[in-house]
């Protein structure tokens, strides 16, 4: 059972309209708080959380193991730029650690949302990415999904995926960019180890 860690004091809400998506996903149905921006943690592991930029961002948020951390969608300092959702291991107190983390941007009454492995890829000995199995959340998948009829992300557990997540800057400027947009209203999830709930949210 997920209980609701929440950024600000939010109602339980009942969430019933369907997801319909570009693909397939490889994992259970994940329905987003309309208008809001939620992290579940699916993982038996606690994780640290920042929400980039945050005046107080020096000390991480605690999200504990079935637990779902819940924010409005915002923009930068001065109404300019996005924000990075960044969650590391619980035992880790900076950002010098490995980290996942679900970007974000408003514009034009849209959110556009990506996963990104850039600060946790394994890399070749040539220097390439490989996979995303040292990424927190991702050893069991990770997916992020927006309302509606908005397109979906998804990773298997540990898998290199870079039409689904960013592994190098600029996805390594290839045509394909793993990114989606979505109204601001529909809202959207991320969900760490999502290959281990076997119920639809």
């Amino acid at each position: 059972m997920l209980t609701t860690l929440l950024l600000t004091l939010l109602p339980m809400l009942t969430l019933s309209h369907p997801l319909t998506h570009g693909q397939p996903s490889p994992f259970k149905k994940l329905t987003p708080y309309p208008g809001k921006i939620s992290v579940f943690n699916n993982c038996p592991q606690d994780f640290n959380l920042w929400s980039i930029p945050n005046p107080d961002s020096s000390t991480p948020i605690t999200l504990p193991a079935g637990y779902v951390y819940i924010e409005h969608p915002r923009t930068g300092p001065n109404n300019t730029g996005g924000i990075s959702i960044k969650i590391t291991s619980s035992s880790a107190d900076t950002l010098a650690a490995p980290h996942t983390q679900l970007e974000y941007t408003l514009a034009d009454n849209k959110v556009w949302y990506d996963i990104s492995f850039i600060d946790c890829v394994k890399k070749t000995v040539a220097g390439e990415p490989s996979d995303g199995s040292e990424c927190p959340g991702h050893g069991e998948g990770v997916q992020v999904v927006g309302g509606g009829k908005c397109e979906m992300l998804a990773c298997q557990g540990g898998e290199y995926c870079p039409e689904e997540a960013y592994f190098e800057p600029e996805g390594g400027y290839k045509p394909i960019s793993p990114n989606k947009a979505c109204g601001v209203e529909e809202g959207v999830a991320f969900e760490l180890c999502a290959g281990l709930r076997d119920w639809d949210i």
